[in-house]
């Protein structure tokens, strides 16, 4: 739902409104639309590109993030899409609003769905553009405390949807089962079945 502050048709700004005389959304209204309709659970920290205004936005219970770029300027520009802690990601989705002018009150909204675009992208004139990335966690080492009787306590760092799991030995096809309740948690105290045991981190 969006507000407007002003009479539609009589204000001597029509681009300020988010509705137009007939409701249709303006050029206000697609672009806050925008943030309304790409949103994840936090902002995040975004290099900022000379000439150019970045946001993001992330969620690691899914995976997925959102990248904001708006270009005010009348050229294109090549933008480099990486995320400084290194986690696998693609590039699966690119929708874009553009106008005629960094002042324009009339633009459109297209959008591509792809398997994977480049993560080296071009941003064209006057036009907010947002890139939707598939992320996948960071797996960090698990390390093991000391061991008491027969348990021992794990410990790692890992996504919120990242489970530990388990397995008896080695040899293919290794049967990998998930320790219960582990999932989005960081340490977990196990207690020894087998001679040997052997653990990883794995997403979803």
């Amino acid at each position: 739902m969006l507000w407007t502050t002003r009479w539609m048709g009589q204000g001597a700004y029509p681009f300020y409104d988010a509705l137009d005389d007939n409701n249709n959304l303006t050029s206000n209204g697609q672009s806050l639309a925008i943030w309304g309709n790409f949103l994840l659970a936090q902002m995040v920290q975004a290099s900022q590109v000379s000439g150019l205004t970045v946001y993001a936005s992330y969620d690691p219970a899914v995976g997925q993030a959102y990248c904001y770029i708006i270009n005010k300027t009348a050229s294109n520009r090549d933008v480099h899409l990486q995320f400084a802690q290194g986690p696998a990601y693609s590039v699966v989705r690119k929708g874009w609003m553009q106008g005629l002018s960094a002042y324009s009150a009339s633009s459109a909204y297209s959008l591509t769905d792809s398997t994977l675009l480049s993560s080296n992208v071009t941003v064209i004139p006057y036009s907010i553009t947002v890139f939707q990335m598939s992320v996948k966690p960071t797996l960090g080492a698990i390390t093991a405390g000391a061991i008491k009787g027969k348990s021992l306590t794990l410990n790692w760092t890992a996504g919120s949807n990242v489970a530990l799991q388990s397995a008896t030995n080695l040899a293919p096809p290794v049967v990998w089962t998930d320790v219960p309740n582990t999932t989005g948690q960081g340490s977990a105290t196990i207690t020894a079945t087998n001679k040997h045991m052997f653990f990883r981190l794995a997403p979803p």
